[in-house]
């Protein structure tokens, strides 16, 4: 087979990364085989493997590069100066659910397909990602601490928290369908008025 060079591999992986962004975000991991992704950017399937070790592989790198993206845009106006601290906690939880809610790949991690990714990925790579998650929510929380806007509970407790709120919105499908969002609304008033030092 004969190899790419740099720049040739640069943009295959590119398209790579945009086509399966919109296949799993269309179909999921399960649906989406290898061979769909290669025809689309013109490679063989044998070359795909140059690039990637699994479709999941591929879906995991896509996962991360929206997490990170997610994380950046939350922390963009979290706590500006001049706006009331519970507000802008309940706006930040809300907009994360939203955001979640609105990205197809996010979405399709969500509808059973993060146990199949943790089956098929190595375990290394899923201790890093998810020691990663902590990392933010722990540095969040103590960084709220510190500026005198959270209470002084225990961090990993408080970080514990968002992420069951996150959990609640991942199971969504386990909830009463008209009763859902005021599950959703009263968790973030709870939490933004237990946290926020008055």
């Amino acid at each position: 087979m004969k190899g790419f060079s740099s720049r040739e591999r640069e943009i295959i992986q590119k398209e790579l990364f945009e086509k399966g962004k919109e296949l799993f975000g269309q179909f999921g991991i399960k649906k989406t085989s290898v061979e769909e992704l290669t025809k689309a950017v013109g490679i063989s399937k044998g070359a795909f493997y140059s690039f990637y070790n699994s479709k999941e592989e591929l879906f995991f790198d896509i996962l991360e590069h929206f997490e990170s993206e997610f994380r950046e845009r939350l922390l963009e106006d979290a706590f500006q100066p001049g706006i009331n601290p519970k507000e802008s906690l309940k706006h930040f939880l809300k907009k994360a659910i939203v955001m979640m809610e609105e990205n197809p790949i996010l979405d399709q991690f969500q509808k059973g397909e993060m146990n199949y990714l943790i089956r098929k990925l190595p375990e290394e790579k899923l201790k890093e990602h998810f020691g990663d998650e902590n990392d933010f929510f722990l540095q969040f929380v103590e960084e709220q601490k510190r500026r005198g806007i959270f209470e002084d509970y225990e961090s990993k407790a408080v970080s514990g928290v968002f992420k069951m709120i996150f959990f609640v919105n991942m199971n969504k499908d386990g909830f009463d369908e008209d009763s859902y969002d005021e599950v959703i609304e009263l968790l973030v008033d709870m939490v933004s008025s237990y946290l926020i030092k008055e």
